[in-house]
């Protein structure tokens, strides 16, 4: 509690009123305190303190396990690092998702690496699919000009 109202304290300077404090350290002590997560040589997923975390992150490579691309699709499937399902559902670890540019337009979550790679492969077949269909589409309204 201290180092909350010590966060506080710095984040306002004195600026703000006792009221605004107040919120914001409640809000502080409703947030699940963040566990790190790094992937072990069988690839399964373990709990490390920050520093050691910090040091695996820090490795080229470490977090992107999948990538392929469909088209001008990118599909990407990355570990984390946390646990993304914010204590809401089982432990999430790993995410799939489908770029277009900037634009993100899927995602799928997964708790394992076995689940994230089938979850990869599922995405891919689904969107390379949609890619395969726009063509066709697209490749049939050029000829009906």
């Amino acid at each position: 509690m201290l180092a909350v109202e010590a966060l506080v304290g710095a984040l306002c300077s004195g600026q703000c009123n006792l009221y605004a404090s107040l919120a914001w350290t409640e809000r502080a002590q409703r947030l699940p305190i963040v566990k790190h997560f790094i992937l072990d040589p069988k690839r399964r997923v373990v709990q490390t303190d920050l520093l050691s975390w910090g040091r695996w992150a820090g490795t080229v490579g470490c977090r992107e396990i999948a990538r392929t691309q469909v088209r001008h699709l990118l599909v990407l499937t990355s570990f984390a690092g946390i646990d993304i399902s914010f204590g809401e559902g089982p432990p999430t670890f790993f995410e799939t998702r489908v770029l277009d540019g900037l634009d993100e337009l899927d995602c799928l979550e997964a708790s394992t690496w076995e689940d994230a790679m089938a979850g990869h492969e599922a995405v891919t077949e689904r969107w390379s699919g949609w890619a395969d269909a726009a063509r066709g589409a697209t490749e049939r309204a050029l000829a009906d000009r």
